[in-house]
């Protein structure tokens, strides 16, 4: 079970801003200690969250989100992540060399 340090810069005083901060904390650790003890995620002892609340067209919230692993200086999610997005802002050759330009 991992410390919970969780970042946002979400209003937390809005009434239901706080509910889906914890919610979604909640949820996402839940996984990862999940995807830990079947193996298939080792991270280092020092994990943070870091969560944004998005406001959906229908009015809806939801918790866009990584973790950050500070022992090994990498970002990482609990669920499939298309990050090839990130390709398009630093010379990156494929995917597999996202995880060293993040760490710049």
């Amino acid at each position: 079970m991992y410390f919970q340090k969780i970042f946002t810069d979400a209003w937390l005083h809005i009434p239901g801003n706080m509910a889906v901060v914890n919610d979604c904390s909640e949820t996402l650790f839940s996984k990862l200690n999940d995807h830990v003890r079947e193996g298939l995620l080792s991270p280092g002892p020092d994990i943070e969250l870091v969560l944004e609340l998005m406001e959906c067209p229908d009015g809806d919230t939801k918790c866009g989100y990584y973790f950050v692993d500070n022992t090994a200086r990498c970002l990482f999610w609990v669920e499939e992540f298309d990050a090839s997005f990130m390709c398009h802002y630093v010379p990156v050759v494929s995917l597999s060399h996202l995880g060293k330009v993040l760490m710049l």
